[in-house]
């Protein structure tokens, strides 16, 4: 429904649309007014960025965003988040999106998918360097024998 009708900018939507909810079998059709859904959908997003920024702050790090932040996951993808993102904490927002990572399929290309992409590639760098202190290891070891 998020991803359907909503956005993260409720006086970005016209006032007089309606959207039909969805609702479980054998229930009552039901309607909502989608500024109303989208107010919601923003002040989520606003708590959440206001959570964000309070923890910076808390460990002292109120200021490391000058560089900006990239949203991830499948919730980033809801419209006008980048906006309160950049409004909230006062920095550039942008998707993360799974680039660089060699023969990674092109409908992968999300940021829903950029958590998991990122999460293989520092997988990847700490197998990389374990081998490298394993094969420094026996060099050394070698060398001193």
């Amino acid at each position: 429904m998020k991803l359907e009708f909503g956005g993260a900018a409720a006086e970005a939507c016209a006032s007089n649309i309606r959207v039909e909810l969805p609702t479980p079998e054998n229930r009552e059709r039901r309607e909502a007014n989608r500024r109303f859904i989208n107010g919601i959908l923003e002040a989520r997003g606003e708590e959440l960025f206001e959570f964000v920024r309070s923890e910076l702050a808390r460990v002292g790090m109120e200021h490391a965003l000058l560089g900006g932040v990239f949203l991830t996951g499948g919730g980033a993808r809801l419209p006008d988040l980048c906006d309160v993102a950049e409004r909230v904490l006062q920095c550039q927002a942008r998707y993360g999106l799974t680039t660089g990572i060699e023969d990674w399929p092109l409908e992968l290309n999300a940021p829903e998918w950029s958590v998991a992409a990122g999460l293989a590639m520092y997988s990847a760098k700490l197998k990389t360097q374990e081998a490298k202190k394993k094969e420094t290891a026996g060099w050394l070891g070698r060398m001193l024998k």
